[in-house]
């Protein structure tokens, strides 16, 4: 029988996904971890979360609110279809007929008539209930019911229907946006207003570059040690989808040294494209400000001899106001966090990282 890192690139965090499914078992049957994104939270959901879940006789159910961001609704209803024809399919088999009529029919009036009311929602969701049993519902990106207006009566709805079947349902909800996750749990007019506690989604560490190297070693033929690999993957802000896409290309096109590596991946993907995409859409007023907040001996930006400051380097009056509305544009592009009482950081520790480059050019 080959071992598990023959098998598979995937880490499994068997222990994490014990100790998060004991506490939503016997504790508070919800709860929301947040990591930027590229951190492995998707896998850790459908590759750990989701196998334990079943093997403990809980039904599981994955929802991913960017699957289609202008439709929550379409979210839910395709989430459900999929778990009830797809993962439970062998187990439901003396009322699957009559879930996939009335799901069919749910599908259908969703995607012909674009009906996106909550109650085609609570429908759909309610069949995960029958006839009888426990769900793990897993909310992948649930921040991005904050995003909008418009999804406050679905959002209220979902918090609805988790807190009428606490008794058989536990929630897992993800996120990779610090202030709109706190803007839907933390804020007090909020639907899910303390209804999970946040906590941070743990970074890998030197097991899993450790597992990475015995399955490059087991694909190449040719080893490639742990402190060789732990550098780049720090330098990476610890993302497991960065190092195990560079071992992949490596494994792939023959290179066996990691400088060398490093120095191929990044001809095929240049570092810094996308930071360096977001950077060009601001203006220069915004890339001063960005810059301003980079800086750890920092005073308040909201002076009159940082206006003036901004102004000379701007080329142009910079008024309290304009500072504001950049601070406001900026976190709703997803940019910056707010850290209360004025206080600003940033969403994406790797874009902070490129800015304090940009700094220092």
């Amino acid at each position: 029988m080959k071992k598990p890192f023959e098998k598979s690139w995937h880490y499994p965090r068997s222990q994490l996904a014990e100790n998060y499914l004991v506490t939503l078992e016997h504790g508070a049957p919800t709860m929301a971890i947040f990591a930027e994104r590229r951190k492995g939270k998707t896998e850790f959901l459908n590759d750990d979360m989701t196998p334990l879940a079943i093997s403990k006789g809980h039904r599981c159910c994955y929802v991913n609110f960017w699957e289609d961001k202008s439709n929550p609704v379409a979210c839910i209803v395709n989430a459900v279809n999929r778990s009830l024809k797809s993962e439970f399919s062998g187990s439901l088999r003396g009322w699957e007929k009559e879930i996939s009529v009335n799901l069919g029919a749910l599908q259908a009036k969703i995607t012909k008539e674009a009906d996106t009311s909550v109650q085609t929602a609570n429908a759909a969701l309610q069949y995960l209930l029958e006839p009888t049993g426990t769900l793990l519902l897993q909310c992948d990106e649930i921040q991005h019911l904050a995003t909008q207006a418009e999804f406050e009566s679905v959002t209220a709805s979902l918090r609805t229907w988790i807190d009428s079947n606490k008794k058989r349902v536990r929630t897992l909800f993800t996120g990779s946006s610090q202030d709109n996750l706190n803007r839907l749990f933390r804020n007090q007019r909020a639907a899910f207003y303390n209804s999970a506690s946040i906590v941070p989604f743990p970074d890998m560490g030197i097991e899993f570059i450790d597992f990475l190297s015995k399955r490059f070693k087991y694909l190449s033929g040719r080893e490639l040690p742990v402190d060789a690999i732990m550098p780049a993957f720090i330098e990476n802000h610890f993302s497991p989808a960065f190092i195990v896409e560079l071992l992949q290309v490596m494994v792939r096109d023959g290179f066996y040294d990691m400088e060398e590596g490093l120095k191929h991946y990044y001809e095929l993907n240049p570092p810094d494209a996308d930071n360096m995409q977001t950077w060009s859409s601001l203006t220069s007023l915004d890339q001063m400000i960005l810059m301003q907040l980079c800086d750890p001996n920092r005073k308040s930006i909201y002076t009159k001899e940082n206006y003036g400051s901004l102004s000379r380097n701007v080329g142009a009056k910079v008024t309290k106001s304009a500072v504001q509305m950049s601070i406001k544009k900026m976190r709703e592009f997803g940019i910056l966090i707010s850290q209360g009482h004025g206080v600003w950081d940033f969403e994406s520790s790797h874009f902070k990282a490129f800015i304090i480059a940009k700094s220092q050019e």
